[in-house]
């Protein structure tokens, strides 16, 4: 038994001692698989480099199976960095975020599978409680208006902090701007996005009212077509705390565009309407477009839902077309043959949840201003922009007027509070419209404060429910 239990055991342990005792192959001190591993480590040493920033690329030529790893669009760490990998001879693909152009050869391709970042382009936040120098805001324009334009058709995500332009910036159609949220702009609670205008801007032509003075003014955004949509932002044009901001005209401008919508966003400060809805351009209206080089695609009408919105300016919300009547054979005189304002007018607006604010500096606002103002005479069966809905709103003023309408049909509110003005002296806001140019308004559950509600209003087509308004 003793005999048997030791060979078993001698044959158990010989494997092991052979093992033991055969020695690896050497090559300068390592063992073949070492050698392996340190050829595959320098393999990829060599392939995947490392730079600070990305610009660092253009510079840099690349061949097939190269990878870089960038650790920021200007710095280490400021978001715009990712990894890119190269990419022989591609044509018109480099837009300066997600392509790089490398000479004449290639480029590197950013690897990335989420929505295009804003920072991936440059667009970066100002350091806390900095201004930026005239400059510098320009540059980051420019930077800006690449990244709307490389992800149109997509989602453009923007993220928190304080951003500065100098120049109108156009949403492409079909794309989302994507902000981290409205920043607090009532309290000056920190976070969010907030992007405000820097300078005077550059004034242009962007409505065909026939009042050349209009016509032209300074928009922050502009919505180049169809099914867009900005969310999650807050524009400011101006702050008692930063008076050396410019008052621009216009935070959002919409020339007769379908399908388009503002969701959470605050605008505040403008001098003449947070956000305007136009009712000159139109597909036929070829001066315009030609004027703006084809970045500007109207469709016939507007159709837009603003959501959980504070729109705050000398008119909250406003819906302007042409002076003269189109009607009008005069009108026309000039204009080609199949030339018409927006036919379709300003029908399918939606604006639920919002607070809307008529602000304005004390000498203006005495005489003028309001939260809204409608006034479109188009070529359709009431001659007027009509279908515009208003529910659970807070009309809120400091200035002379609540609503005003003049051409303007099928206005609709329900369970809308308004409030006027504090200030005893100005006396209550008015509710104005037109006797001869106004059609069918609606007021749903509604109630009213500081406003007047009779004496520069036509109610011959006018439905109140109940009969008896509240009044507080």
């Amino acid at each position: 038994m003793k005999s048997t239990l030791t060979l078993l055991t001698a044959l158990l342990l010989a494997p092991l001692a052979a093992f033991a005792q055969a020695k690896p192959e050497i090559q300068g001190g390592r063992t073949a698989l070492q050698e392996e591993q340190a050829a595959g480590a320098a393999a990829k040493s060599a392939r995947l480099r490392t730079l600070g920033r990305v610009l660092d690329l253009e510079a840099l030529s690349g061949a097939a199976g190269d990878a870089v790893m960038v650790l920021g669009y200007d710095g280490p760490g400021d978001g715009g960095g990712g990894m890119f990998y190269w990419l022989d001879d591609p044509e018109g693909q480099a837009d300066g975020g997600r392509v790089i152009q490398a000479g004449e050869n290639g480029v590197w391709k950013r690897l990335a599978d989420e929505p295009a970042q804003a920072a991936w382009f440059g667009v970066l936040p100002e350091k806390e409680d900095t201004v930026p120098a005239q400059v510098e805001a320009a540059r980051m324009t420019e930077r800006w208006q690449r990244a709307l334009d490389a992800a149109a058709g997509e989602v453009l995500c923007v993220k928190a902090g304080r951003y500065f332009v100098t120049e109108t910036l156009i949403i492409p159609a079909n794309t989302l701007l994507e902000g981290a949220g409205p920043q607090d702009t009532i309290t000056g609670t920190k976070g969010g996005t907030l992007i405000q205008p820097r300078g005077p801007g550059v004034a242009r032509i962007w409505q065909d009212t026939g009042n050349a003075a209009r016509d032209r003014f300074r928009p922050l955004f502009v919505f180049g077509g169809s099914n867009k949509r900005l969310r999650n932002v807050a524009l400011l044009a101006r702050s008692n705390e930063e008076q050396e901001l410019e008052a621009w005209e216009v935070g959002i401008l919409m020339p007769s565009t379908k399908r388009c919508s503002l969701e959470y966003v605050t605008a505040k400060g403008w001098s003449e309407a947070a956000c305007l809805l136009d009712a000159t351009w139109s597909e036929a209206n070829r001066s315009m477009i030609g004027l703006h080089e084809g970045h500007i695609q109207p469709s016939a009408m507007n159709e837009c839902l603003i959501h959980r919105c504070l729109l705050s300016g000398k008119w909250g919300l406003m819906i302007r077309g042409a002076d003269a009547s189109v009607r009008d054979p005069e009108t026309y005189r000039d204009k080609p043959e199949d030339w018409v304002w927006s036919p379709g007018g300003t029908s399918d607006l939606d604006v639920i949840a919002c607070r809307i604010e008529g602000k304005a500096p004390r000498t203006v606002r005495s005489q003028d201003g309001g939260a809204y103002f409608s006034d479109a005479p188009l070529l359709n069966a009431a001659g007027a922009g009509q279908g515009h809905r208003f529910v659970a709103c807070n009309f809120r003023v400091d200035t002379r007027f609540m609503l005003k309408f003049g051409a303007s049909n099928r206005d609709s509110f329900f369970g809308c509070y308004f409030e006027g003005p504090k200030d005893k002296s100005m006396g209550p806001a008015w509710l104005a419209n037109d006797r001869m140019r106004s059609g069918r308004v609606r007021f749903v559950d509604c109630r009213f404060a500081s406003t007047d509600v009779t004496s520069h209003w036509h109610g011959t087509r006018t439905d109140w429910w109940p009969p008896v308004m509240g009044k507080d």
